[in-house]
């Protein structure tokens, strides 16, 4: 076989590494050698030219030709994924030694270890391409919302879905446990689990308990981080979250940290971990206009304008923010509203919950709450406060933190689909990925005239009128019928006071 192409890959690799100080130009050798092992090679050409250097994803993907997938047997994408963080693992440092670079910057400023980690993630593969998401400014009347289509997660082919399908029905394997256990740093990878040879975490203190500070590989904003807990145990939302919210943001005070609901429907997509997200980023509800305010003691709490039910309360002092949230909290898991069809319990079930989340502005806290509820009915047996039937062609999973702050997540298949759409206002025939959307595409052809535009100028129509589903949404999780039912709470937390 020629391997020509790969050995061009390799030196460009090493070019690389070289450059963003990942190792020295005299390990060139004993590096190369070790990326040998890895793709099965017992030979080596030097080649005669060197690929021209595009960006670390390119570089990994060029190393691994027809040829080379050939001869390692690679017939699956995961396959190939193992063998990519394999050999960027060559490059990085051991735990403690990355643990103890980020703690040296930490000792010049938090704003530098996180962005000087941030950096290291990057380079060395962990973090994935977050520009291939599609993204876009949503104008409403709540201000600009920010939507994305995150791509930067890779796709399965059906045959290997279907590989999938039969490991699993025959695996007992259970380690780790989750994603986000501790264990995955390090990890291989195996055909139902990601490797995470190039994962490194940073050990935190949060309530003086055992947490860990990561970095998500598919990033939905800037520095998108997760905290999480060292014990695999299910997400709890009581007064020691609070205070480990509280306890992250005075170590990084340039951060937000925010936690999902603990229940199901209004959770977020792991509730078997305890864990948080947070990051360097100023989300749209943090912008939102104010709709009523009161003070209380010395705090000022926040009705926002908002389409999920939100109070943020602000102050100096986290002890009596805290003392409030905790009777807010304890108020929410037991107030029901028939009219707004908001019951606390039902059969020993818990429906109220609620996704919180504080961030510092200088030495003020603000500290958010949004009240969610996971109720079914016949009428809507995904959830009464949970994106509706109508509206599943373009959003039907979970409205998590990171959606309640205002950054839609949708689904990666949309990009494919609003080519065929495209296309079918061309004149093309739909396709069958695209016939769930024709109601709602006949309805837009009905005060839209599609075949004026170009197709940059019909695209830019589809995003707004998708950020619009996206907003309807977001509305359809508000729990109170009305603005005097959300006062008629905050007043029963303000008596229990």
């Amino acid at each position: 076989m020629n391997f020509e192409k790969t050995y061009e890959q390799i030196e460009a690799l090493l070019n690389y590494t070289i450059a963003k100080k990942l190792m020295r130009e005299t390990d060139s050798c004993y590096t190369r050698n070790r990326i040998l092992v890895i793709l099965e090679l017992a030979a080596y050409n030097m080649p005669k030219r060197i690929a021209p250097e595009t960006n670390l994803p390119q570089i990994l993907e060029g190393i691994f030709s027809k040829e080379i997938r050939s001869h390692c047997r690679l017939e699956y994408n995961y396959q190939v994924e193992i063998k990519k963080v394999a050999i960027m693992d060559i490059f990085i440092p051991l735990p403690s030694i990355v643990q103890q670079q980020f703690f040296k910057n930490y000792e010049i400023s938090p704003v530098l270890a996180t962005k000087a980690f941030y950096e290291f993630c990057e380079q060395t593969d962990y973090i994935k391409e977050t520009d291939k998401n599609q993204k876009w400014k949503q104008p409403s009347k709540y201000g600009l919302l920010d939507i994305t289509i995150n791509l930067a997660k890779p796709e399965k082919d059906p045959k290997e879905i279907t590989a999938l399908f039969d490991h699993k029905k025959n695996t007992e394997t259970y380690y780790p446990q989750c994603q986000l256990c501790i264990e995955n740093e390090g990890y291989g990878g195996r055909s139902t689990h990601p490797p995470r040879t190039n994962l490194r975490l940073i050990p935190l203190n949060l309530n003086n308990e055992h947490w860990y500070f990561q970095f998500s590989p598919y990033g939905y904003y800037d520095e998108h981080a997760i905290i999480l807990k060292r014990e695999h145990s299910k997400m709890k939302t009581d007064a020691a979250t609070i205070t480990r919210l509280f306890d992250f943001v005075d170590q990084f005070p340039h951060y937000f940290i925010g936690s999902n609901a603990d229940i199901p429907i209004v959770g977020g997509s792991i509730l078997n971990h305890d864990h948080f997200q947070g990051g360097f980023y100023e989300f749209p509800i943090m912008r939102a206009a104010v709709k009523s305010s009161r003070i209380v003691g010395n705090t000022n709490w926040e009705i926002l304008d908002w389409p999920v039910a939100t109070l943020r309360i602000s102050g100096n002092s986290r002890v009596e923010i805290q003392a409030q949230l905790e009777i807010i909290l304890a108020q929410w898991k037991v107030f029901s509203d028939p009219n707004s069809e908001l019951i606390a319990r039902t059969n020993n079930m818990q429906h109220n919950a609620i996704t919180p989340f504080v961030r510092k502005k200088a030495e003020m806290y603000e500290y958010y709450i949004a009240f969610r509820n996971n109720r079914i009915n016949t009428e809507f047996p995904g959830g009464i406060f949970h994106p509706h039937q109508e509206f599943h062609h373009i959003k039907k999973e979970n409205i998590g933190l990171i959606e309640v702050m205002g950054v839609a997540i949708l689904p990666a298949r949309l990009k494919a689909e609003i080519e065929d759409i495209l296309n079918y206002f061309g004149g093309i025939n739909a396709t069958a990925a695209i016939q769930k959307h024709l109601p709602w595409l006949q309805k837009l052809a009905e005060n839209i005239n599609f075949q004026d535009g170009s197709r940059q100028e019909n695209e830019k129509i589809l995003e707004n009128e998708i950020g619009k589903i996206f907003i309807k949404v977001l509305e359809q999780t508000y729990v109170f019928a009305d603005d005097t039912v959300f006062f008629q709470f905050l007043e029963k937390c303000e008596v229990e006071k």
